[in-house]
């Protein structure tokens, strides 16, 4: 799950599951149109650029934790 921030005049943070995003298109003001396998359309503040880092940095993430954990369990044994 990554992090991105609607527009509206609250700027509210939502999350939503960046497997389910299926393109980003770029925005009038730096912003950015996500559009999802069910359809639906986000607006949000974020740059293309922005979601594209936010995304490998939480795959990073994901790999780094099971390697880890990986590597443990090798300890283990």
């Amino acid at each position: 799950m990554i992090y991105l921030t609607r527009i509206d005049e609250e700027k509210t943070k939502f999350s939503i599951n960046h497997r389910n995003i299926l393109t980003v298109e770029k925005s009038i003001g730096g912003k950015s149109n996500v559009h999802t396998d069910n359809g639906k359309v986000f607006t949000v503040a974020e740059t293309e650029e922005e979601i594209n880092e936010k995304i490998i940095s939480f795959e990073a993430t994901i790999i780094e934790r099971a390697l880890k954990k990986a590597l443990e369990e090798t300890k283990k044994n």
